[in-house]
């Protein structure tokens, strides 16, 4: 989503960068187009194109699950059984229908393999355990794998059953109830296996490796990826497909949380030695596209020369499984519940976005994808089943300020319905207006600094952009710190070297709208009388150099004025004045009214018209300049009188004494006397 600014002209609507165009009040716009503009939104039943916009997705219809989170699957038949936590229970999907078949004593299911007598292979968590689960529910325990504490991963190749596990980072064969070390990794978990065309390959966490396993204790990488796990694998033909996800490994009990879908329970405890749950996700609000904060996903591909590519990342964050449908990349996600899809380009584009926050599982089958399972909490998908609504909602767009609301721009293909709801917090739960349809074009809602926009696609409709138009009221500029104060020095003037007449007036102004501020500056003496302009333009910038060498000394005050009249039509400009702190213009030299020696004491009257005396310094026979102290020990008053008695270290004889004074706008005078010292 793209926010422009605009200015109407008798040859239409021009578009602006960022700013607007000086002397116009701004109309912005809100414009939906792009890839990325649509997914900062949610769709229900839409699949959002790289360059073909918003149209109606696959019809889906939601198989509840009584469980936390699906983490794994496996085909039986015409059955698709499936591995959930948190409490180990396996279901099985027939049709449209899913039926619990048994517990396992692991909190989560790990991974599922088809036994090959309608029944499936079961591995957990914290125990090592593979369980046998036939069709009517019975469990099994096959083997108890000494060595490893989780089941990630479990493969069929006829009799034979090859485990991956962690920590170690081991593949396990399991054959006759007994398991033995085939092959170690040295990463910390063997996450995903695949065994296909008389290979078998190993995916592993920590680091993200696949090996290909050539027998007992044999094998070696044939990939690495820049991340830290590799999640799913799949082979097609000579290629080999690997979802890869960064950051912190996201093993699967990194997921084990309660959702607020299923309040009242609690989660249970890591077993020990399990890898560290990930950072909580944060509860649902979903995110609009951005990158998961668990790491980013991506989809290699491995071809047969061992050239690695990467043809899909993931803008929605961490990837879980990989499948192909119609020769594109599909994958789940696991922190944002959308299902994306490579593109032409081999970018990706959203096909599926759930309520659940977790895509855990993606099951094909004739005609393509069939299934989609969520965590967060568990659900089947079926892709094709059911009733579609597309729906496209923005999220809740800030205007900055009170708005008003303008046109709606929509173009399609095929109808689409338009409503808005307009609200003054950010969260659209809180108080907002209810949906209203456009009012011939143009936006119903009422005036608020927040608006929202729902569309509603037909089945054949294609969305390919969205613009809606507004003005947010003009507010009131801020100032603040305005100071007057010499342009020149004022430290350790000398006598006879002109002070300077500028005054320097600055000031701190800012606009909460971003607009252009021009000042206007006014001065009058101190106490009242009329203000006088100090420059007849207005000014840009915080500062102004101010020559005042025409006027007379005495104190006076500074009115700086500040508005937003550049960037706003006319009669809609917004101003704001403060005035300075009185000051001092002072040009003349203070008065040494008298300077004499009496005995061994120096004494002198001082005194100034306009300011006080701030400053006095006596040399003696060409010496250096050293301060003195008035009488009262203060340099605070137009009047001073300084009583000075000369140190031994001046003898008796004649000296010569400088007296140098100035006032606190700078003046300076001297006098000199020639005087014997007794």
């Amino acid at each position: 989503m793209s926010i422009r600014l605009f200015s109407l002209s008798l040859a239409g609507l021009l578009v602006a960068a960022i700013a607007a165009p000086a002397a116009a009040a701004p109309t912005r716009e809100w414009r939906f187009a792009s890839p990325a503009d649509f997914r900062a939104g949610t769709f229900e039943g839409l699949v959002v194109g790289a360059e073909s916009g918003l149209r109606a997705a696959p019809s889906l219809k939601r198989l509840d699950v009584e469980a936390e989170l699906i983490h794994c699957w496996a085909r039986v038949g015409d059955d698709v059984w499936l591995g959930t936590g948190l409490e180990g229970r396996i279901f099985r999907v027939h049709g449209k229908t899913v039926t619990k078949v048994a517990d396992i004593d692991s909190t989560l299911v790990a991974s599922l393999a088809d036994d090959g007598d309608d029944g499936v292979y079961a591995g957990g968590v914290g125990n090592g355990k593979i369980w046998r689960v036939t069709r009517d529910g019975k469990v099994n325990e096959i083997v108890k794998i000494v060595g490893a504490d989780h089941i990630f991963a479990l493969v069929r190749d006829g009799e034979t059953l090859y485990a991956g596990t962690g920590p170690g980072g081991k593949v396990f064969r399991v054959k006759g109830g007994k398991a033995d070390v085939w092959f170690e990794t040295g990463a910390d978990h063997v996450l995903s296996l695949s065994r296909a065309q008389g290979r078998l390959l190993a995916g592993t966490g920590g680091e993200a490796l696949v090996f290909e396993v050539t027998g007992a204790k044999e094998g070696r990488a044939i990939a690495r990826f820049d991340g830290a796990e590799v999640r799913s694998l799949l082979v097609d033909g000579d290629a080999l497909y690997a979802s890869v996800n960064g950051g912190p490994t996201a093993a699967p009990l990194s997921s084990l949380k309660p959702t607020p879908a299923r309040p009242g329970g609690t989660p249970a405890a890591p077993p020990v030695g399990a890898p560290p749950p990930a950072a909580p996700i944060p509860p649902p609000k979903k995110p609009g596209g951005a990158g998961a904060a668990g790491g980013a996903g991506a989809v290699w591909k491995v071809d047969v020369a061992g050239r690695v590519d990467r043809v899909l990342t993931s803008p929605e964050g961490m990837v879980t499984e990989v499948t192909l449908v119609g020769g594109r990349v599909v994958a789940g996600t696991a922190r944002s519940g959308r299902v994306v899809r490579q593109d032409a380009d081999g970018d990706a584009e959203v096909l599926f976005d759930l309520s659940e926050r977790q895509v855990l599982g993606l099951v094909t089958g004739k005609g393509g994808l069939r299934m989609v399972l969520t965590g967060q909490s568990a659900a089947v998908y079926l892709v094709g089943e059911g009733s579609s609504d597309p729906v496209f909602t923005t999220k809740e767009l800030d205007a900055g300020a009170p708005a008003t609301w303008g046109r709606l721009h929509v173009e399609s293909e095929g109808k689409v319905k338009v409503e808005t709801r307009s609200g003054w917090s950010s969260n659209a739960d809180q108080g907002w207006s209810g949906w209203e349809k456009l009012d011939d074009g143009k936006v119903a809602s009422p005036r608020a600094r927040y608006l929202q926009i729902r569309a509603r696609l037909g089945s054949d409709t294609v969305l390919r952009e969205l613009q809606a138009f507004y003005t947010p009221l003009n507010r009131a500029p801020l100032l603040s710190d305005v100071k007057v104060g010499s342009a020149g020095p004022l430290a350790r003037p000398v006598a006879g070297t002109p002070v300077s007449t500028k005054q320097s007036i600055t000031w701190r102004g800012e606009d909460p709208d971003g607009d252009t501020l021009v000042a206007r500056l006014w001065y009058r003496a101190k106490g009242g009388g009329r203000w006088a302009p100090v420059v007849e333009q207005p000014v840009a910038g915080v500062s102004y150099a101010w020559e005042t060498d025409g006027l007379p000394d005495g104190e006076y005050e500074v009115r700086v004025e500040v508005s937003d009249e550049k960037d706003n039509a006319l009669g809609e400009a917004l101003k704001v004045a403060r005035t300075s702190r009185s000051f001092l213009i002072d040009r003349s030299r203070p008065q040494i009214e008298s300077f004499k020696l009496s005995g061994r004491r120096l004494r002198a009257t001082l005194s100034d018209g306009a300011g006080r005396i701030d400053g006095a310094e006596l040399s003696v026979d060409g010496g250096p300049f050293l301060p003195l102290r008035p009488a009262d020990g203060l340099f605070d008053a137009r009047s001073e009188k300084l009583d000075v008695a000369l140190p031994p270290i001046i003898g008796p004889g004649p000296h010569v004494f400088v007296l140098r004074v100035w006032d606190q706008s700078g003046n300076a005078a001297g006098a000199r006397i020639e005087s014997p010292v007794e």
